[in-house]
């Protein structure tokens, strides 16, 4: 463990170029020594990273570096065509970075996600018989923490490599859909980040990259996601979007279903769709919702830029849009 601290500097400091060679230096030296080829060595890199005491978001910095540190040990991750975790065995494509990076330091993502406030509010959560509905699953770590704990789980995501890693493992990780939520249906572009494909939304923004191809849009009142009296929680993290994927579910609020809604939404200082929360507070509260601050922080939400709210019904009220 004493060559732990280099890496968690490296990770902090995003790979300066100094400590970029030192690792590609120690990861030669290493293959030289133990006789490592490159699926041994990722194997040994993978373990590595497990054992330190660093959590990893899909998307951001830390992700940003692992990925250059890890593609320059293994060639780009080839080789690496699955990941074994306690679930069962996820199918990765290494020429998606983020799968990459997911096999890379499979633990240290999932610890991030679990120790999320999202994460500790599905763990504290009884889903025998409940469904779990995650609109922008990413690469669906919040499904896989919620189908571990028992519940039923459907997963919304339009960005198609993300979506393809979701149907590539739809046995361990609940049942997907490969589209966006709005409140009517039709087809629209994509926009991407340059630096995060996580915060590809139907927003245009500046600086987003306009998606030649559109994809399918449909309504959460629309699709099937089981029964709809079991659906306990519907996350919702739809990059600007939040309010059109909250109006879409106008005809199942209004059937009189109530469930916990956790939902991104954005203040004053966000870069698109400023001050979503504004709408979608109302929205919800006319269905009879009260709401909870999600994210940890102090600061006034119109001095936020991305936060969280929890939403709740009150109880015995089944008021409707």
């Amino acid at each position: 463990m004493e060559h732990a601290p280099c890496l968690e500097l490296v990770v902090y400091d995003q790979v300066r170029p100094e400590f970029a060679t030192i690792t590609k230096i120690v990861a030669g030296f290493t293959i030289f020594k133990m006789g490592l080829d490159l699926t041994d060595l990722a194997k040994f890199s993978r373990s590595g990273l497990s054992m330190l005491p660093i959590e990893i978001c899909l998307g951001g910095r830390k992700m940003r570096a692992v990925q250059s540190i890890m593609d320059a040990l293994t060639r780009g991750g080839e080789n690496i065509g699955s990941v074994d975790t306690p679930f069962g065995t996820l199918k990765i494509d290494a020429a998606h970075a983020p799968e990459r990076v997911l096999a890379y330091c499979f633990y240290n993502i999932l610890e991030h996600y679990r120790n999320s406030p999202l994460g500790q509010r599905i763990a504290a959560m009884d889903w025998i018989g409940k469904t779990f509905v995650d609109v922008g699953a990413n690469l669906g770590i919040y499904s896989l923490i919620a189908r571990s704990k028992g519940a039923a789980v459907f997963m919304v995501e339009p960005e198609p490599a993300h979506a393809h890693f979701l149907r590539r493992n739809e046995k361990i990780l609940g049942t997907s859909y490969s589209i966006a939520l709005s409140d009517v249906a039709g087809q629209l572009p994509l926009y991407y980040s340059p630096t995060n494909s996580g915060a590809t939304s139907l927003i245009q923004s500046a600086g987003y990259i306009r998606s030649e191809d559109t994809v399918a849009i449909s309504t959460f009142s629309h699709e099937y996601f089981g029964d709809p009296a079991k659906i306990a929680l519907v996350k919702i993290d739809v990059e600007g979007s939040e309010n059109q994927t909250v109006g879409g579910m106008k005809d199942f609020l209004e059937a009189g279903h109530r469930p916990d809604i956790w939902c991104e939404v954005r203040g004053g200082t966000a870069s698109r769709s400023r001050n979503s929360y504004i709408e979608v507070i109302q929205s919800l509260g006319r269905c009879g919702y009260n709401y909870s601050l999600g994210s940890p922080g102090e600061a006034a939400f119109e001095d936020r830029s991305v936060f969280d709210l929890l939403f709740f019904a009150r109880v015995g009220d089944s008021s409707n849009f």
